[in-house]
């Protein structure tokens, strides 16, 4: 597993490269800003960016979609259908909210629960998270060909390290987001290791024993 974090933007969101070791396509997960900085970093590298995906609508997920679309226009963007609206609606993404409103390219790609695709030698599946929105997904990483590769969460903004996403956004949901945290993240298991939207990366384990919003809680 090829990965690679960048905190973009004034909210100091995680946007994250992930790719295989053996190819040099890359998803792009969460650009939320600098887009002209990250499609750097690729090109630096000798990346590029086959898919774009959103785990959600919000401004701080998707503020770099045009710029780094116009680097790579061969990457398509992706997102659940709940929150696609969101992507052309400044008010809807919250961007208007900070007066500095910002539009994204519409999704070519829209996102079910349970689909999955592969970059490179990764299986990805997407895992729907509702809660901090209703379009939230999850992206579950595997190499398909080495056991020994860890498996991978990208959560985006439904569990942090010590914390859980906000549900008082619209169309946020407490109860959503406690549902998806117990029966969609916590049984993939202890050890896979958790990349979130904000924050320092953790482990599902970790985070059910020592996050006070869910310790103790088993799959």
């Amino acid at each position: 597993m090829l990965l690679r974090t960048l905190t973009v933007g004034p909210l100091a969101a995680n946007c994250y490269l992930l790719g295989c070791k053996r190819s040099g396509q890359m998803m792009v997960i969460d650009p939320g800003a600098e887009g002209e900085r990250i499609a750097a970093v690729l090109r630096a590298n000798g990346w590029t960016a086959g898919i774009i995906v959103n785990t959600h609508g919000h401004v701080d997920h998707i503020g770099g979609n045009a710029a780094l679309r116009a680097a790579f226009p061969e990457a398509q963007i992706a997102v659940h259908p709940a929150d696609a609206a969101m992507l052309t609606d400044a008010r809807a993404n919250l961007s208007e909210l900070f007066g500095a409103p910002v539009l994204s390219p519409p999704a070519q790609v829209l996102l079910e629960d349970g689909q999955r695709f592969q970059v490179g030698g990764l299986k990805i599946t997407v895992i729907h998270t509702p809660g901090h929105t209703p379009g939230h997904v999850s992206l579950f990483a595997e190499c398909c060909d080495d056991a020994k590769e860890p498996r991978a969460l990208f959560g985006g903004d439904t569990l942090f390290a010590r914390g859980v996403g906000r549900t008082d956004f619209p169309g946020g949901s407490s109860r959503d987001l406690a549902r998806s945290i117990a029966e969609r993240i916590l049984p993939l298991g202890d050890d896979v290791e958790l990349y979130p939207g904000h924050g320092p990366p953790t482990t599902i384990g970790v985070e059910r024993e020592g996050n006070p919003f869910l310790r103790g809680r088993r799959p």
